[in-house]
């Protein structure tokens, strides 16, 4: 099952090496410029505009990019800034997972994705923070991104690692109708479905710790 969602996250894996199609090409080109605007040698870099040109990296971080400070006085974007640093990092880590990539195989990259996701877990989206701002963040936005970075990055976390992750995301989510923040509505259609995504991402990955 996880080889399959692979498959859905990362593309068939049939192409051939080096790229030669110039639709897929374009895709990477476009994939690989969202993480960094320098050459695959060179980055991260200090001119760079992508993603992980202008993480913060510093030991007493307190977000990880300055656009996304989790300062904002309005709580809604406020837990956004938690949802958007998490796709940032799925987008860094996919790059990193797909072939053809410039970023392919990094370990540089994959290892500031690493040291991202404990701050976030840390700081951010664990089993006792106290929910702000908007629902949709916790318990569909958040989930979203985070199972399948889990999906992704399966082999090169530690057991506590995936744990940790895994249980924050069953905090908010134990299952697909849950409402386990203030003002979130009674789960149907789209809402239930992306919930129960992400319960299910989550299940492929550990045990239900209810069991």
């Amino acid at each position: 099952m996880r080889l399959r969602l692979l498959h859905l996250i990362l593309g068939d894996d049939q192409y051939s090496l080096p790229v030669s199609d110039p639709v897929l090409r374009s895709k990477l080109a476009k994939m690989d410029s969202a993480v960094s605007s320098c050459a695959a040698a060179s980055a991260p870099c200090s001119s760079g505009k992508g993603v992980w040109d202008i993480l913060n990296r510093g030991a007493d971080r307190t977000y990880l990019w300055v656009d996304l400070p989790f300062t904002s006085t309005d709580s809604y974007t406020k837990s956004g800034d938690i949802t958007n640093s998490y796709n940032r990092l799925l987008s860094m880590i996919t790059v990193y997972y797909t072939q053809g990539s410039s970023f392919y195989g990094n370990t540089a990259l994959k290892n500031d994705v690493l040291s991202a996701l404990d701050w976030l877990y840390t700081q951010k989206y664990n089993t006792t923070v106290a929910p702000y701002g908007n629902w949709y963040h916790w318990q569909i936005g958040v989930p979203q991104a985070l199972t399948k970075i889990g999906i992704l990055m399966r082999d090169d976390l530690t057991a506590t690692q995936l744990t940790n992750y895994m249980s924050a995301v069953n905090r908010f989510i134990p299952d697909s109708a849950a409402r386990t923040v203030s003002g979130s509505p009674l789960m149907t259609g789209a809402n239930m479905l992306d919930q129960a995504i992400s319960v299910a991402y989550r299940g492929i990955l550990v045990k239900d710790p209810r069991k």
